[in-house]
């Protein structure tokens, strides 16, 4: 006898042996709680039946079941009759075979006898109900095994319990939220759902696949599984058939149980799904609840696996209906022994725990080692056969069940399966009468041997003589007298939006208003009408916010070129009108077309921490994730792999952080002769280990061969998207952060159309999420220092955050498709990130500066303003006063600049200033000045397009007989004179970003494979082009003291441009489409300069900026022949292409 209190937290197995064996013992103070009364719905074992056998490699197992089974089959025992001896076939394939022939070596050992293969054949002569053909199967037959109805067992034991004094508290009073400690770590009790606080002098976890929602180091130590069960209903002829067949256990598919008292065939999936996205411990695996999802039901893809394994034993079932399906969940440890042991690290908490799928059978003797373990009697062996592990697995450890698991949130038709009005419990097709059978049964009474529920519609034949239904196929009625059983088919009732209804009706009313477009299709989309009536273009009514594409841009130059010279060839203006119709070269990956299996592989720890510290370096300016928990989750997948292995969304998310930062450190220092006039930097040591995840050799990069090569980190996102599985209907925040890191590498790939869709998605998952909403106030002080608050202030930061990286997702690659954002408003009362004084100073350790991304997110907004200033409001032919709609946005623009803090604030007439260098975010500062400038020229290089179409105009004019010569004073309006200083600070801002880029790549902060380091050298160097011949002496003259005039622009153009084909030479694809634009707008302003040299006097007047410095002198060889030699390098002006998409020019 014992004066100790024992507070048992959970009804399970382990629980309820433990507490019938202490109470056999003498202890009066036992005290079990759960959330259900006994048997617990949460139990594994609360189930039809299951597996009694002492099969084991593992000797002390096979004692161990030895031991069980006699009490068992012992008539005296609480278990009298509960306990069927069939035999046992263990069925193995190529995974599995030396697992079973350790358990074969072991029963041999023990003196087990009859233990032997058998044939398929051998089996189907033994078992005539076993028609099917064994395909591959090596079968073990043992044949002192057996079943029990399990939820009979376990209630007759805890009813064995309560007899002998032991306390049972359920619902809320039962259901343990959280343990209660000591300063010192002693654990005194439980806290339940409802407050009720439990106290005790010992506490003991038995609280199986939940045990980590209540303790830290369970998360790494027991992983709950699901073991997907199904049951068929056998006619009363056929019992008799499968009566006497043994249980079937193949390893690698499924279990398949004799039929019971009722003719119920239970089936039982080797293939366990974990819950790693859950809703209380995301990350880690826990109990799916039958509590809080009371109707989910088995998985579609793990019913149609467990048909292909009926088919290849008993053909003739495989499709029958299966009356019922529950998941059955139980704590999995990664080397499958329990844990009865001390929980490490606090007094007075023991925990007996992780059934591993293989402890029901346990469950009349495993209570004494508990108890023997509370009292310190348990032996040495089982000891350390049961301690705890750590997260730790035996080396040589052999799997019995080595089917790779997925994640609950990868498979479908699960949830909500058994909803009441949803076709109540599964249905399938009968292929013989081709109907859909639909029957229900509620597995808690089968599983107790009850009665059946009543069916909610009788069969015909009992409604027609108004007696009751039992509601079975066949009911018992009509089974007692042998006639046919059909019930009546039913319409079936779909719940239907009334949006949807609505949606129909004004289509309806649409159709009726307009009879002429109705056989057209639907009416059009009312945002994309209201885009349209935006837009004043002549030419087309595109829906398109507006295409600033450099291939657009571009277009728009060859139309202007092409009104001067017969013999240049003319292109439809129609040609370019999207980018979704332009051609562009993207890197194509195996996982456009293949579908392999997923084979995660990570690179070595040391280099794996240094690309996370070069990611938070080069990508600060957006928030992807929460660091400290980041950085911690990449400690623990390499201390402990299995612990994190099977959260995809996570490895996805490590694979493409990992991509993005050896994109940016593998590309980012100077070849050993850049030709840059920078000073040269080696290139990182090689770092060896990873396999095909390593970045690729220089001879790689610089190979000449046909297919460009990827570029560095392609491994890891190819990887990555293998990887990625989103649950549409339940997304969470991780999702997001998946997709906007993804949308981020495509750009990398010169991916653009598939940007856009990851950031189309990402925006609207982030909808779903509520994450532009401010988050609700936690109920306790937001100022508390509890964990509780503390996570709510965090997560409330993060949350708005991650809307802000998803919103500047959305805007930024819309933008550069000329397509109108996803998301048109801002927010829902939500704030720009800021440094919350509600923030502790640890808390704010998760988060980057906050000024970075609100700097990005402004300048997101700024931008969209210039794209439809540019496309919708400037009419520069039209319009009397164009230049005031430009000043609004210059003004906008340079107001952003002077809000930056000062330690933000910089110039860049002389390139990056020393200061700014010396910080740690000097690349993100940098990427913020370069959107800055690229607005600008965004904004006013339709100037230069207007000069450079009258230009061409003029020259043929020029060429024209006097006959039809037409007057050329009238092609450049009145308000042109006044436009200079606009286009000097154009010219401005494209100096100042070929300066910055420069010198990002002389101190090797550059980003060799950018596509936005590519896009803005080609928009200054295509403005630096055309100044060439629209800016001429004596305007420069008129302007000097206004903006300030650089006599260096040919040298800056020839470094900005080698600069650009190193990109291209090394394999950036959209460095490479840019140098071939930037070679169509050096062609057209070297003949436009080469006409007005032939056509024009040589005077002062008539020479351009280039001329005054004796350009042809400054370059050696001349222009023309650097465009032959490929000198200069391809320049960025997707921005500048933008703008002009809905412009008309004459001519």
């Amino acid at each position: 006898m014992s004066d100790r209190s024992v507070l048992i937290v959970g009804g399970g197995v382990f629980g309820t042996s433990t507490a019938y064996h202490l109470s056999q013992r003498g202890y009066k103070k036992v005290t079990v709680l759960d959330r259900f009364d006994a048997p617990s719905k949460d139990s594994a074992a609360t189930d039809l039946n299951k597996v009694v056998r002492a099969d084991y490699p593992n000797p002390l197992y096979t004692k161990l079941g030895l031991e069980a089974m006699q009490e068992w089959k012992d008539p005296n025992s609480i278990f009298k009759g509960l306990y069927r001896e069939t035999g046992w076939i263990m069925s193995a394939h190529s995974m599995t075979r030396d697992w079973l022939e350790s358990a074969r070596k072991t029963a041999e050992k023990t003196g087990r006898k009859g233990v032997k293969y058998m044939s398929a054949e051998e089996m189907r002569k033994t078992w005539p109900a076993l028609t099917g053909e064994f395909p591959d199967w090596t079968n073990l037959w043992s044949p002192a095994a057996g079943w029990a109805p399990s939820g009979q067992a376990v209630l007759r034991m805890a009813n064995a319990a309560r007899s002998n004094g032991v306390r049972y508290i359920c619902g809320d009073a039962g259901y343990v939220r959280k343990l209660i400690y000591e300063a010192d770590g002693t654990c005194t009790g439980a806290v339940a759902a409802d407050g009720t606080v439990h106290k005790a002098d010992v506490v003991l976890l038995a609280s199986g696949a939940n045990t980590a929602t209540l303790v830290e180091l369970a998360k790494q130590e027991v992983s709950a599984y699901c073991s997907a069960i199904m049951v068929i209903q056998l006619e009363p002829h056929e019992v008799e058939k499968y009566k006497n067949i043994p249980i079937i256990d193949d390893f690698e598919q499924g279990i398949i149980f004799p039929p019971d008292e009722n003719g119920m065939i239970k089936l039982c999936s080797c293939r366990c799904v974990t819950n790693y996205r859950n809703k209380f411990v995301p990350g880690s695996s826990i109990l799916h609840s039958l509590g809080d999802y009371p109707h989910d039901g088995c998985p579609k893809e793990i019913e149609d696996e467990m048909r292909v394994f009926i088919r290849e034993m008993i053909p003739e079932l495989a499709d029958r209906p299966f009356v019922s399906t529950k998941m059955c969940w139980d704590g999995m440890a990664g080397d499958l022994n329990f844990r009865v042991c001390p929980y490490p690290e606090k007094k007075n908490l023991y925990v007996a725990t992780i059934g591993s799928n293989h402890g029901f059978k346990f469950l009349p003797v495993i209570g004494k080692y508990v108890a023997d373990m509370l009292d310190g009697k348990l032996g040495q062996e089982w000891l350390d056969l049961w301690q705890w592990k750590y997260g730790k697995i035996p080396e040589g450890f052999q799997d019995p069940h080595p089917y790779p698991t997925r994640d609950l949130s990868e498979l479908t038709g699960w949830r909500e399966r058994h909803a009441p009005g949803r076709g109540k419990l599964p249905w399938t097709w009968s292929h013989n009468t081709a109907k859909t059978i639909i029957v229900v049964h509620e597995l808690s009474s089968m599983s107790m041997g009850k009665g059946r529920g009543r069916k909610a519609v009788a069969c015909q034949a009992c409604h027609g003589h108004k007696v009751k239904c039992s509601g079975e196929t066949p009911c018992q009625r009509c089974r007692a007298r042998g006639r046919e059983c059909r019930y009546p088919v039913r319409d079936q009732m779909l719940a239907v939006p009334e949006s949807y209804l609505r949606e129909l009706e004004r289509q309806a009313a649409f159709a009726r208003n307009n009879p002429a477009s109705s056989s057209a299709g639907s009416p059009p989309n009312r945002e994309i009408v209201a885009k349209m009536a935006q837009s004043e273009s002549t030419n087309s009514q595109e829906t398109l916010l507006g295409n600033s594409s450099a291939e657009r841009f571009v277009q728009k130059l060859k139309e202007a070129s092409s009104t001067a010279n017969d013999e240049f060839d003319p292109v439809s203006p129609n040609t370019i009108t999207s980018l979704s119709a332009a051609k562009y070269t993207y890197s194509r990956l195996d996982f456009d077309f293949l579908h392999p299996e997923v084979s995660f592989k990570l690179p070595p720890r040391p280099y794996a921490f240094h690309l996370l510290e070069v990611f938070e370096e080069g990508f600060c300016d957006y928030h992807f994730y929460r660091r400290r928990i980041f950085r911690d989750r990449l400690h623990e997948t390499y201390a402990n792999p299995g612990s994190q292995a099977r959260d995809r969304n996570w490895l996805c998310r490590v694979s493409v952080v990992l991509a993005l930062a050896e994109s940016w450190d593998r590309g980012r220092y100077p070849a050993q002769t850049d030709g840059l006039g920078g000073s040269s930097q080696p290139f990182p040591p090689q770092i060896s280990g990873h396999d095909d995840l390593s970045p690729p050799s220089d001879a790689a990069l610089l190979s000449d061969s046909a297919a460009p090569p990827l570029p560095p980190g392609s491994g890891f996102f190819q990887q990555a998207l293998m990887l990625l599985k989103i649950s549409l209907e339940e997304p969470t925040v991780e999702d997001v952060e998946a997709l906007n890191l993804i949308a981020m590498y495509c750009y990398l790939l010169n991916r653009r159309k598939t940007a856009y869709s990851y950031a189309g998605q990402s925006i609207r998952l982030a909808k779903l999420l509520s994450l532009d909403e401010p988050t609700a106030t936690p109920l306790e002080s937001p100022y508390a220092e509890t964990p509780r608050a503390s996570e709510a202030r965090i997560n409330a930061e993060h949350r708005k955050r991650v809307w802000w990286t998803s919103f500047c997702m959305d805007r930024m690659v819309s933008t550069e498709l000329g397509l109108p954002p996803l998301h048109e408003s801002v927010g829902k009362g939500l704030s720009l990130p800021s440094e919350s004084a509600l923030l502790m100073p640890h808390e704010r350790e998760e988060f980057f500066d906050h000024q970075l991304l609100t700097a990005h997110a402004q300048l997101c907004l700024l931008k969209d303003k210039v794209v439809d200033t540019v496309t919708h409001h400037l009419r520069l032919k039209e319009s009397d006063h164009p230049l005031d709609v430009l000043n609004s946005c210059i003004e906008m623009l340079q107001n952003w600049k002077a809000s930056l803090p000062t330690h933000m604030s910089f110039s860049f007439e002389e390139g990056i200033p020393a200061k700014m260098v010396e910080l740690p975010c000097t690349r993100i500062l940098a990427s913020l000045y370069l959107r800055h400038h690229q607005c600008f020229i965004l904004l006013l290089r339709p100037l230069f397009l207007q000069e450079i179409s009258a230009l061409f105009l003029r020259q043929k004019a020029s060429r024209c007989p006097p006959s039809i010569l037409q007057p050329t004073e009238s092609l450049l309006p009145e308000w042109n004179a006044g436009a200079m200083p606009l286009k000097l600070q154009c010219l401005d801002a494209a100096r100042k970003n070929a300066r910055i880029l420069i010198d990002l790549w002389t101190i090797g902060k550059i980003a060799k494979f950018g596509y936005w380091e590519s896009l803005h050298l080609f928009s200054s160097l295509a403005i630096l082009s055309l100044s060439r011949a629209v800016i001429t002496p004596d305007m420069l003259l008129s302007s000097m003291t206004a903006v300030p005039t650089d006599l260096d622009d040919p040298d800056l153009y020839t470094r900005a441009r080698a600069l650009l084909e190193e990109m291209a030479r090394v394999g950036n694809l959209s460095a490479k489409d840019h140098m071939s634009l930037l070679a169509d707008v050096e062609d057209m302003v070297a003949r436009c300069l080469a006409e007005s040299r032939a056509t024009a006097q040589v005077g002062t007047e008539n020479m351009t900026l280039f001329d005054m410095q004796g350009v042809d002198n400054i370059f050696e060889p001349s222009f023309e022949g650097l465009i032959d030699e490929q000198v200069w390098h391809d320049l960025d002006w997707e921005n500048l292409l933008r703008g002009w998409a809905e412009i008309n020019y004459p001519g």
